[in-house]
């Protein structure tokens, strides 16, 4: 709460303080740089620029946002796919030129693909975040990729590909990613399953109980359409011990009453 949000930017526009009151000081998805570094010599402040050495991270400081663009039939080259960040763009009938390398300069969130050829070369650091992907051929050496939240669908590989520490969280993968047809390492795929939905029932069954108990909660959440897990999380470790154990209390004896009901 003491941090100095003044002056921030996300993706190109500055912080909204009040937003940031509203949403509780909550970041989603950002990347934020120190650029000046302020450094204490007694009682006085002095700003000193901190050095940057790494070219990657210079590059990505400077690459083109793109959003909601359609690429259709198009032949994706080393120049267009450098330095930039696509987000919630499609790509339909299109394929990778010869020898594209991706690198951390380049990243896609909330893409699709469709019946594309994505054959990469190599792809380092790059994030694929929840993309979809549908009658789409991979081909390339894919190391620290992310693909977390993707859903994959009739999607095929050109032997020989590799896959070294991606991260595969929150996807269908494993009804795709064969070890027989591509070469897997460092990666745990898992099925998934359907706790999330039995602890999201439970997390709104709280919010209720919480919600008829709590007055402050009422007005805080009063706006919100959909309650979501850290909702209830963020409410409840806020608590002090003796406001907790009310908690318990309450919701304990709401739970029996409705049971013997």
């Amino acid at each position: 709460m003491e941090n100095n949000m003044q002056g921030v930017s996300v993706i190109g526009s500055k912080v909204n303080l009040n937003e940031l009151v509203e949403k509780q000081n909550r970041f989603e998805d950002i990347l934020i740089q120190e650029e000046m570094l302020e450094v204490q010599h007694g009682n006085v402040a002095v700003l000193e620029e901190k050095k940057e050495d790494d070219q990657e991270m210079k590059e990505e400081n400077e690459r083109q946002i793109i959003k909601n663009e359609i690429y259709s039939s198009q032949e994706l080259s080393q120049a267009f796919l450098n330095n930039k960040l696509f987000y919630k763009c499609h790509f339909v009938d299109c394929s990778v030129s010869d020898n594209v390398k991706l690198n951390a300069t380049t990243d896609f969130k909330e893409c699709t693909f469709l019946n594309n050829d994505l054959h990469f070369d190599d792809v380092d650091k790059t994030s694929f975040d929840d993309c979809i992907f549908e009658k789409v051929s991979l081909k390339g050496n894919f190391i620290h990729v992310s693909f977390a939240g993707s859903k994959f669908s009739n999607v095929s590989f050109i032997r020989n590909s590799t896959f070294i520490a991606c991260l595969f969280d929150h996807t269908n993968a494993i009804e795709y990613f064969d070890n027989n047809l591509i070469k897997l390492s460092n990666i745990e795929l898992v099925k998934k399953s359907n706790d999330n939905a039995e602890i999201m029932k439970k997390v709104n069954e709280l919010y209720e109980i919480l919600k008829s108990e709590d007055k402050v909660l009422q007005q805080e959440l009063i706006a919100k359409t959909k309650v979501d897990e850290e909702d209830v999380l963020d409410y409840i470790l806020h608590l002090d011990d003796m406001e907790y154990l009310k908690l318990i209390a309450k919701t304990s004896n709401r739970v029996v009453e409705e049971k013997m009901v």
